[in-house]
């Protein structure tokens, strides 16, 4: 509550005058996240040749001038935080940091899309990304899933370990105790982050953990890459949100977006990387899935098995859930074709129909996992209904025994040469719309 008057009397100093728009242009704080959302509201104002005091952009940078004028010759106030730039690292910044921080970058965009605090996280082993996460406690109603922790916890499903040596995690912001502490469970070797934090960076804000020698891992810590535009996503976020209270007059709380706003920042960031936007229907009235294009045009389709006892969502149920999903896991890409798979691991065994006999009611699971995840919370995600937790997936199935009817035991069963082109084609994050009709 301190705060909040605190920041109210800042905000009155300017937006109580008739200078706003002068003590904006004279801000003379050298920082480039600062001079970035600058001309955000120069180029809005440009575009719509006013620019109102409500503007987000305005009210930030109008706090920030007031700060200026308040405290002209002390330091930066705490508020204002995520604007602050990161200390020069240590060891030098090479274009592979550059590069996975802006993968993490774009995981911190479908933080802020779907209401969340914009943090996002990945993890690299070999130079390749395994693991992706972000920020998503308030839609989860999960303190702990922070985007570190969400992707330690996909890298640990790609990886099929707990143990992650020789990673290195890319995230945003500084990592809190709690992600710090889970990022040596992992035995993470190494910690890339954008902005600093502050009130709760573990770290070297507030405390390192990573160099505190009674613990028995350490992870070496470097921050400050490209630091400005992690400051800056943060900035335009709690502006956003400052902004939207003031003129609606109610709390900062916020709740998760639904899934449409997740999907479209799906179908974004899937262009963005010049992939194809595609996206995934099945029809368990016709047992057929068709790979469609973001035009709708149909480009594949297969024939499919969904659950014997039909569409639902309740856990135990073993029943195939409807509604809008998301591919949140590809697993066994580099698995040959039959390749038989136990609890999302390849066993090293490939199917036959020999094979088959010896375990006649065996639901079998081959050669690829599609592992889905629902997208509209208290229907297919989260709670008693939920998605991934039921381990749904799209996998092979033994040929000789496909039949396109219902005959599964909740899961998306396809011939093992129809799912291994699916599999190619689709990236993580895909789109997939189970409908009943």
């Amino acid at each position: 509550m301190q705060k909040a008057a605190k920041m109210d009397r800042q905000f009155n100093l300017i937006t109580s005058s008739q200078d706003t728009c002068q003590a904006i242009m004279a801000i003379s704080k050298p920082d480039a996240a600062v001079l970035q959302l600058k001309q955000y509201w120069l180029d809005d104002l440009h575009k719509n040749g006013t620019v109102l005091l409500t503007h987000p952009y305005a009210i930030d940078l109008a706090l920030l001038a007031a700060n200026q004028r308040v405290a002209r010759n002390s330091r930066q106030h705490p508020e204002f935080s995520p604007l602050e730039q990161s200390k020069t690292p240590m060891n030098p910044i090479s274009d592979d940091d550059i590069r996975h921080m802006r993968a993490a970058i774009e995981q911190a965009e479908l933080a802020r899309v779907a209401g969340e605090v914009p943090v996002g996280a990945v993890l690299v082993m070999d130079g390749e990304i395994v693991g992706r996460g972000y920020n998503q406690p308030i839609s989860a109603n999960d303190p702990t899933a922070h985007a570190e922790v969400m992707a330690l916890r996909d890298a640990g499903l790609h990886q099929t370990n707990y143990r992650l040596p020789g990673s290195t995690l890319y995230v945003t912001l500084e990592p809190c105790v709690m992600c710090c502490g889970a990022i040596m469970h992992a035995r993470v070797e190494r910690v890339v982050f954008g902005a600093r934090d502050p009130k709760t960076g573990a770290a070297g804000s507030v405390i390192d953990l990573f160099a505190e020698a009674r613990l028995n891992h350490h992870a070496e810590s470097m921050g400050g890459v490209l630091a400005e535009e992690c400051g800056a996503m943060l900035s335009r976020f709690f502006a956003d949100r400052r902004a939207k209270a003031k003129l609606a007059g109610c709390s900062e709380e916020r709740t998760a977006s639904s899934s449409p706003v997740l999907l479209d920042a799906v179908r974004k960031l899937t262009t963005s990387y010049g992939l194809r936007a595609m996206k995934i229907r099945i029809s368990l009235a016709k047992q057929i899935l068709e790979l469609l294009d973001d035009n709708d045009a149909v480009l594949r389709r297969y024939p499919v098995s969904t659950a014997a006892n039909g569409p639902g969502e309740t856990t135990g149920s073993f029943q195939t859930p409807r509604g809008q999903h998301i591919v949140r896991a590809k697993i066994g890409g580099d698995q040959p074709l039959n390749a038989v798979f136990k609890a999302r691991r390849a066993t090293g065994e490939i199917y036959t129909p020999e094979l088959g006999e010896t375990q006649p009611e065996r639901d079998w699971i081959l050669s690829r996992i599609l592992w889905l995840s629902g997208a509209e919370p208290g229907f297919n995600r989260l709670g008693n209904c939920d998605t991934m937790r039921r381990y749904i997936y799209i996998h092979g199935t033994p040929d000789e025994g496909f039949e396109q009817a219902p005959r599964s035991h909740g899961c998306i069963r396809m011939r093992n040469t129809d799912l291994v082109e699916l599999f190619d084609a689709v990236p993580p994050y895909t789109p997939v719309e189970i409908v009943a009709a």
